[in-house]
């Protein structure tokens, strides 16, 4: 999925299911806002896993719960990323 980067350099990340999960995202690549630059790909790193706190508080999302998190200078994403790029989603909104 492709993830909005807020103003601030934070996501914003959702359970969009009614149980609490454990919430692992993996960022694969941004884009720029210079059109020219377009996509740019990126070696697969984690930045949120709440089994081991990484990210994010140690501990499930609870059902329709949120939080954010700086995605910006983590692991080469810049400050003018506009979107990041995880991958596979379990369903919309996790």
């Amino acid at each position: 999925m492709i993830v909005p980067v807020g103003k601030d350099g934070y996501v914003e990340l959702y359970n969009g299911g009614w149980n609490a999960v454990d919430l692992i995202a993996d960022v694969t690549g941004y884009f720029d806002r210079a059109a020219a630059d377009g996509y740019t790909a990126l070696n697969p790193v984690r930045f949120v896993d709440t089994r081991e706190g990484l990210g994010a508080a140690l501990g499930q999302v609870p059902g329709q719960g949120t939080f954010g998190v700086q995605i910006t200078g983590w692991n080469g994403v810049p400050a003018g990323a506009l979107n990041v790029t995880s991958t596979n989603p379990r369903e919309a909104g996790t």
